[in-house]
């Protein structure tokens, strides 16, 4: 399959991610193509969420990667073929496959080895990863 760059906007919540996605979308139309943060869409659409329908947990947290990262790659694989047919040349990711890694007890080496991620290789899918700070009031 064709490739086109892909760069992630990652950060804390609240961070301005989604934001910044929708300018780029809308200052660039087309030649952009956004892929959704899979956190979202499983929170949104029947995952228990913590603090609603189950507490934190490290088990929950570990449940929860599981569903996301087999998502994600899927979902960047399937936007690549919507940006190869709209003509994109880029595509922008509201988070990206290492971003659980910051909710992983034991950070990014733990969540590697637990996940079976080889660092060089999920960093290799993208061309940049923008980390955007939240502005604490």
């Amino acid at each position: 399959m064709i490739q086109i760059p892909k760069i992630v906007l990652t950060g804390g919540v609240q961070g301005g991610k989604s934001t910044s996605l929708r300018a780029i979308a809308k200052q660039f139309g087309k030649l952009v193509t956004r892929v959704p943060e899979v956190a979202t869409i499983l929170l949104g659409n029947g995952f228990p969420e913590p603090g609603k329908d189950v507490e934190w947990s490290e088990e929950w947290q570990a449940a929860f990667q599981t569903a996301v990262l087999p998502l994600q790659i899927a979902m960047e694989d399937a936007y690549t073929l919507v940006a190869l047919a709209r003509g994109s040349k880029l595509i922008a990711c509201d988070r990206g496959l290492l971003d659980g890694a910051a909710f992983t007890p034991g950070g990014q080496e733990e969540f590697c080895r637990r996940y079976g991620i080889v660092l060089s290789v999920a960093m290799a899918r993208y061309v940049a990863v923008l980390h955007l700070e939240s502005i604490s009031t």
